[in-house]
């Protein structure tokens, strides 16, 4: 079958989540407040739990363009997970289709768990967890002992981002001890540092990711000044197509000041199909989102991390390597996705 012959299908994509988790006075709502500040035109719904029958912490939230649902006389990850599922389908239900839903847990609740809830057969293809994000005291996380030290460490183990907030309460040297502590206990996730809970939310989210299969309007940035005056953005371009395996290593190995990266790939294996390229923190993902139909095939990818995070040759050099090499063997993955399109039988047992 013939690629002219494919008629490009939309393809749903699940409304991306950002599970926002953090030990009892973190200030997971104030973060949740400056990133619904810079929201934009963004819609976003949002879910808030508080641990106790009067909750709070969604009395607190403000700027919510979409809507807030809140779950109260327990914690989301225990016995009212089963509200949470209700709390989503009810958003989907009776609003219009949010671009972004964001959950704040309550801070004796386990992030990794309540994200865990969006892999509910319930919630397959409408809801996706896009990034998980643990808020920590800087002044107050290294004083805390025993069992409550053994939570709030443990609620940053599914974390693809650390926000370290309230620096400006501490020391150098303790901020220095205090990140060594978090990497050792959350390896490889990034750290963002922040004052009264300020991030960007393009590190996390752009205009551009959000759902509804739109297509991409990254812009030609280079390396260029980030709105947000503690990060950059680097760009790339492609027009020829790339490996995956080569891509896939080298986002492994990226610098962990890199805290977010997205675009559209143009790849050997899959060459009919724009993929769409995500990373925030430490979680990655590709996915296919259509064919190319009449526009000309091209990588565009966007990096965004600290201004030491990048070495613009460096970085160059190792995307330029991902070029595939047009004339060797095609991969078992291409092999396959051509057998498929053009009906042909397989007469091996070869496994892709």
């Amino acid at each position: 079958m013939s690629q002219r012959a494919l008629a490009p299908v939309p393809v749903p994509v699940p409304v991306p989540v950002i599970v926002i988790g953090g030990f009892l006075g973190a200030g997971k709502t104030t973060v949740l407040n400056h990133i619904l500040s810079q929201q934009g035109d963004l819609r976003a719904a949002v879910l808030v739990n508080d641990f106790g029958a009067i909750n709070i912490d969604a009395d607190l939230v403000v700027g919510v363009k979409g809507d807030v649902y809140r779950l109260s006389n327990g914690c989301v990850c225990c016995n009212i997970r089963g509200d949470l599922i209700d709390g989503c389908l009810d958003i989907l239900r009776e609003l219009k289709r949010p671009d972004l839903l964001i959950v704040e847990t309550s801070g004796v609740s386990d992030a990794l768990q309540v994200a865990n809830t969006f892999l509910a057969p319930e919630l397959q293809g409408l809801l996706s967890v896009h990034a998980i994000l643990g808020v920590v005291d800087a002044a107050h996380f290294v004083d805390l002992e025993g069992d409550m030290a053994a939570l709030a460490q443990g609620q940053l183990a599914g974390a693809d981002i650390v926000v370290l907030n309230k620096v400006d309460l501490v020391g150098a040297d303790a901020l220095v001890e205090l990140r060594t502590r978090i990497r050792r206990a959350v390896p490889g996730s990034r750290i963002l540092e922040a004052i009264h809970g300020r991030i960007a939310l393009d590190v996390i989210l752009d205009q551009a990711d959000r759902a509804g299969g739109r297509r991409s309007t990254l812009r030609a940035i280079g390396q260029d000044r980030h709105p947000h005056p503690s990060m950059t953005a680097w760009h790339w371009e492609c027009a020829r197509p790339l490996s995956l395996d080569r891509l896939r290593d080298v986002f492994s190995r990226l610098p962990e000041d890199v805290y977010r990266a997205k675009g559209i790939a143009y790849l050997d294996d899959l060459p009919n199909y724009r993929v769409l390229l995500q990373m925030v923190g430490k979680r990655s993902s590709l996915a296919a989102v259509g064919i190319w139909a009449d526009e000309t095939p091209a990588t565009r990818i966007v990096l965004i991390g600290t201004p030491d995070a990048f070495d613009s040759e460096e970085m160059q050099s190792e995307f330029e390597a991902c070029v595939a090499d047009t004339d060797t063997a095609s991969s078992p993955l291409k092999t396959f996705v051509a057998r498929v399109a053009a009906r042909e039988p397989e007469n091996d047992t070869q496994r892709y």
